[in-house]
C-alpha cells in the first residue's frame, strides 16, 4: 500500500516537472524598451547600408556620376576614364590607328578623329550615361560620355558621341539593343555628310559602291563619270573588322564596274579584282567604306543581315 502511494506521488511530482519545463520553453522573454530601440536601429543601419552598396551606375541612375576625367585617349571611339578604366562611346565608329600587331592599318582621318577626341575631352569634368548593355565583349565600359548635362534636352551640345559624328570624325555604327540615340546620330552623320565635314570631305572622283554580298565575299564598283578612273592607290575599308584593302592598278573605264573579291573563292567574273583568300564580310551585317587616293572619302555602303 505504501509503495503504491509513493509510485503515484512520484509519478505526480514528474508531471508537474515537465508542466514546468515546457511552460518554460513556451514563454515570451521580455526584453527591456531601451535594448529593442538599440537592436531596431542597428537593422535600419544594416539595410540601408545594403541598399547603399547596390546603387547602380547604369542607364544614367547615378546622379553624381559628373566626375570623370579623361587619362587617356586611344583612339577617335575609345579612352581611359578615372574609376571605370577603359571606354567605348556607344554608336559611332572612328576610323583606326594602325596596329601592326593585329594586322590593323591606320584609316583616313584616324590620327585626326583621335586628335578632335582629346581636344573635347582634355581637362574636363566628364559625365557618364549607359544604354542597355553596359560592358562589350572586350569587358570595356559602353558609355554615352558628356561635356555637361546628361539629361539636356540638346544631347547635340553636350554629348561627345554625338560632337564626334556631326563634326565628321565618327561614322554611326549602331549596334541593338543599344540605341537610345541612333535617330539623332543618323541626322548628324546625315548634316556632316552633306556639309563635308571631317572624313566627308568628298572626292571628286564619282564612283558608287553598288552592292556589297556579305557571304559571296564581294564588292561591286561602278564609275559613273565621263572619263576613266585608274584605282591604284584607292582603299577600301570594311566597318566590322576594320580590314584594309589597297587597290591595284586597274583602269575603270566610263560607266563599267568592277568586283572586288576576298575569301577563299576565286573570281567568276573577267572584271574582277582578288584582293585576299581571308574572309572578311560580317554576314551579321557590315559595311564597306571607298577612299580615293588621296584618302578623301568616295563613298560608303552598309548592308544588314538578310
Amino acid at each position: 500500500m505504501i509503495r503504491a502511494v509513493l509510485k503515484k506521488k512520484y509519478f505526480s511530482f514528474i508531471l508537474v516537472l515537465c508542466f514546468l519545463f515546457l511552460a518554460g520553453c513556451t514563454s515570451t522573454v521580455q526584453i527591456p524598451n531601451n535594448v529593442q530601440d538599440n537592436m531596431q536601429e542597428e537593422a535600419s543601419t544594416a539595410e540601408n547600408s545594403i541598399e547603399t552598396a547596390s546603387v547602380d551606375i547604369s542607364n544614367g541612375s547615378n546622379a553624381n556620376a559628373c566626375s570623370y576625367e579623361a587619362l587617356r585617349v586611344v583612339d577617335g571611339d575609345t579612352l581611359e576614364l578615372s574609376v571605370l578604366g577603359t571606354v567605348r562611346l556607344i554608336g559611332i565608329n572612328a576610323p583606326e590607328l594602325s596596329h601592326p600587331s593585329l594586322r590593323i592599318k591606320e584609316e583616313p582621318y584616324g590620327m585626326e578623329a583621335k586628335a578632335y577626341l582629346e581636344k573635347l575631352v582634355s581637362g574636363k569634368n566628364l559625365c557618364v550615361t549607359f544604354d542597355v548593355q553596359e560592358k562589350d565583349t572586350y569587358n570595356r565600359f559602353l558609355v554615352y560620355l558628356w561635356l555637361g548635362d546628361p539629361h539636356s534636352s540638346e544631347p547635340q551640345k553636350y554629348m561627345v558621341n554625338a560632337l564626334m559624328v556631326e563634326n565628321g570624325f565618327a561614322l554611326v555604327d549602331t549596334m541593338p539593343p543599344n540605341v537610345a540615340y541612333a535617330e539623332l546620330f543618323t541626322q548628324l552623320q546625315t548634316k556632316a555628310r552633306t556639309q563635308g565635314n571631317g572624313l566627308w570631305a568628298h572626292s571628286k572622283m564619282n564612283l558608287k559602291i553598288t552592292s556589297l554580298d556579305l557571304s559571296a565575299e564581294e564588292v561591286t564598283i561602278r564609275n559613273n563619270m565621263s572619263t576613266s578612273v585608274n584605282l591604284k592607290g584607292f582603299t577600301i575599308v570594311s566597318t566590322k573588322g576594320v580590314e584594309s584593302f589597297s587597290l591595284p592598278d586597274y583602269v575603270l573605264k566610263p560607266n563599267a564596274y568592277v568586283v572586288l573579291k576576298t575569301g577563299p573563292k576565286s573570281c567568276n567574273v573577267t572584271n574582277c579584282l582578288k584582293l585576299g583568300s581571308s574572309y572578311v564580310w560580317n554576314n551579321d551585317g557590315d559595311g564597306v567604306i571607298l577612299y580615293d587616293a588621296n584618302d578623301l572619302l568616295v563613298d560608303q555602303l552598309f548592308v544588314k543581315s538578310k
